[in-house]
This record gives structure tokens, sequence and C-alpha cells, in this order.
């Protein structure tokens, strides 16, 4: 059965994708700008949310910093099992909700009102699992449609109109209200290995809730990802990063300017002359570094010294033994947070405090 997109009167029904296993955490960040309840389904790398927002709200979906991209729902197939079932796909791709959509989309971000008229357009198909039905047939079937309607426009990758399609058992067909700058807040992202991003760094530091006035410090700072994140949840904590490499630190302070404190510093010496409040870090992990029990037994034995007696650790990393095993030597009390898929590594954000 074709449906077309629907929710409660005035609401615009929305989709949404975050890295897999951020879905919990980012319907959170939703719940203050939505009145409807979050539904999420695993599509493979990414966690895909459904909602509603008032079409006057929309472009408060802005603000979001854990989503990866926005997109406004065409309308759904209960099931796609055959090239038969494609053939319902005209009351979802009609004229009339591409227009719809493309307004939307103008609404969504204002930079856009003005500009050109769309003239180019792609599909793209993300499924949960493998299909007898190939993705390139549904994507042929919607971008047929869609030149078949605007004539004027043309097919092309890359496109200024994106529809995506969400497959897993019944498909959900969406146009991309988002670009591909909006999960990098409009800034080109620093070219350096096993930099963080900034959505899954927004994810961090919403776990860690930094509070007015408190001291947040990053041992790892690099490029200063996550203080840039922590200035954007709330700017009246005081940020401080340090890191052994001094390229890192010259271009956190490029990104950063007088917002945060930098200094060369190793994560496993003295860090802070004053106890801080709260210590945001990713951990060495993944197949760029070596690590072992005893590296991470000393950090945290390090991150202990450093924070208050009221203090708390919100730590990223894949190797859940050796850090838990930190934990437990160091006598911190901790606890798993989001296990998130990141770079093709399931890797878990902990929150950790000391014991009483």
């Amino acid at each position: 059965m074709a449906r077309r997109a629907h929710t409660r009167p005035g609401h615009s029904p929305i989709s949404a994708v975050c890295f897999a296993g951020l879905g919990d955490l980012a319907a959170r960040e939703l719940t203050p700008l939505i009145e409807t309840e979050v539904k999420r389904t695993r599509i493979r790398n990414y966690d895909h949310l459904s909602f509603g927002v008032r079409a006057e709200n929309l472009p408060r979906l802005r603000e979001l910093r854990i989503v990866e991209d926005v997109l406004i729902d065409l309308g759904r197939l209960s099931k796609i099992e055959r090239s038969a079932d494609l053939a319902r796909l005209g009351a979802i791709v009609s004229k009339d909700a591409v227009l719809a959509a493309v307004q939307a989309k103008n609404r969504f971000d204002d930079r856009r009102s003005g500009s050109r008229k769309t003239t180019t357009f792609a599909c793209f198909v993300k499924q949960d699992k493998d299909r007898n039905l190939r993705r390139s047939e549904v994507s042929s079937k919607v971008e047929m449609l869609v030149a078949q309607q605007f004539p004027r426009w043309r097919c092309h990758d890359p496109a200024q109109l994106e529809i995506w399609v969400f497959w897993s058992g019944p498909a959900t067909f969406a146009v991309r209200l988002t670009d591909e700058a909006f999960k990098y807040r409009g800034m080109k992202p620093p070219q350096r290995e096993a930099a963080l991003r900034p959505t899954l760094a927004a994810a961090m530091v919403a776990v860690a809730n930094p509070r007015e006035d408190e001291i947040v410090l990053d041992p790892m700072c690099g490029t200063g990802t996550l203080l840039l994140e922590g200035l954007a949840f709330n700017a009246r904590a005081k940020f401080i990063g340090s890191d052994v490499s001094h390229d890192a630190i010259a271009l956190a302070e490029s990104r950063l300017g007088d917002q945060a404190t930098l200094r060369i510093a190793d994560a496993l010496e003295s860090l802070h002359d004053d106890p801080v409040d709260c210590i945001l870090c990713n951990l060495p992990w993944g197949h760029q570094y070596s690590v072992s029990e005893s590296l991470y037994r000393d950090l945290i034995g390090n991150f202990k010294r450093t924070l208050q007696p009221s203090g708390r650790m919100v730590l990223l990393t894949d190797q859940a033994q050796m850090l838990e095993s930190a934990f437990t030597d160091s006598g911190v009390e901790w606890s798993r947070e989001a296990r998130v898929l990141v770079r093709g590594k399931w890797a878990n954000i902990y929150k950790a405090h000391l014991r009483d």
C-alpha cells in the first residue's frame, strides 16, 4: 500500500539520520523542538528517526547537532518485494508533493530563498539489508517519475534535489533538506587522522551536560572539535584543551580563537593547576593507535587526579575491556551511555565519576 506522508494536522512529517547507536541521544535532543513521538529504525550504518514538526518550526531543526541529515517525507510504501510494487510510487513522488518539498527545503534554510530553481535531481536508496529487488531499480523508478513531471530538470549527481529512500521492510521516501555542510557546521573539516565527527562530538557533550561556570577539559583535544561542540552546548562553561601535537594545537587555535584555553601537554602529565569538573576525551583507539591496558590505566589514574571529587569523565573508545578494567582498578563508577558505529567499528561512549 502506498501512503502519502502524513502526521498530526499542521505538522510536517520529517526523517532524520544519525550515527548508528545515537538514536536515543538524538531523540532526546529533538524533544524540545517537536510535539510528536520519535520512531527509530536501524538502517545499517545509521539510525533513521521519524517524527512530526509544525511547519513554522521547521527552520528550528537547523539547531540539531547530533543529527547528520534532515529530510521531509513524501510518503511510504508498506512493502517493496518485486518490481510491480513500484507501480504505486506515482502517488508518492507526485508533482505536487515534490514541489511542496522544494518549498519546505527553502523554508528550512532561508539562504536558499531567491536562489535559482532546482534543475538537478537524484535518488539514493539506504536499506537495512540486501534484497531480491535491487536498489538501482528503486532509484531509477523514482528518477523516472521526477523526470516525467519536470522535463526541464536533469538527473545528475551531485544534485540540488536529493530523494532518499529508507528501506527496512516498509520504505520511506523523503527529500533531503540539509546539505553536506550541515554535519560539519558549515566549515571544512580538518584533514587529520582520527578527527572526531562534529555530530559524534555533540553526542558526547550531551552526555557530559556541561553547566555554567564548570571547567571542562579535553586532554587530547586534537583540532578542538569536542571543545567547539561544548561551546555550542553551553558557552558559559570554561573550556580547556591540551594535546602533545603542536600542529593539532595550531589548528585548534585557528578554529577556537580565544573561546577556549589551549596548551601543549601530555595527557599522562599534569593537566591543570586546579581541579576540573569534567573531562571530555576521544581516547586513543582504532587501527591508527597502539593502545594497552597500562596506557588506559595510567590515563584514567591521571584523569582521576585532575577531577574535582564530584567530577565526571565522558570518554569514547572501542577498547571496552581495557577501559572498564582501568575504571575498576582506579575505583571509578562507570556506565555505557551509547554504543555507536564509527568508521566501521563499534565504540562506546562512557560516563564515569569518582566513588563517594
